[in-house]
């Protein structure tokens, strides 16, 4: 499997070009998960906190699903950037 620095899952539907991208900013998760390949249920999950957390212990997290036809590499990044960026104005 290919390495990646950024915590971004894409699943794309090599037939009709149906393709989820989960996100999340770095800060907030640790690790995507996801099946490689022709798996045909096309999962995706995020990672986050990366502790344990305690009973009645309050947390935040981000992350954003979107759900395109046809994406390019270029689009999918640059979908991501839009989103982290976009977080500053939205504490």
């Amino acid at each position: 499997m290919p390495p990646f620095c950024l915590p971004l899952g894409v699943r794309r539907d090599p037939i009709t070009g149906l393709t989820a991208l989960l996100m999340s900013p770095p800060e907030y998760c640790f690790a995507v998960s996801t099946p490689y390949g022709t798996e045909s249920h096309y999962s995706l999950y995020l990672s986050l906190f990366g502790r344990d957390l305690g009973a009645g212990e309050t947390v935040v997290s981000r992350s954003r699903l979107l759900i395109g036809l046809g994406l390019s590499e270029e689009e999918i990044q640059d979908a991501y950037r839009t989103y982290v960026a976009g977080l500053d104005s939205h504490p």
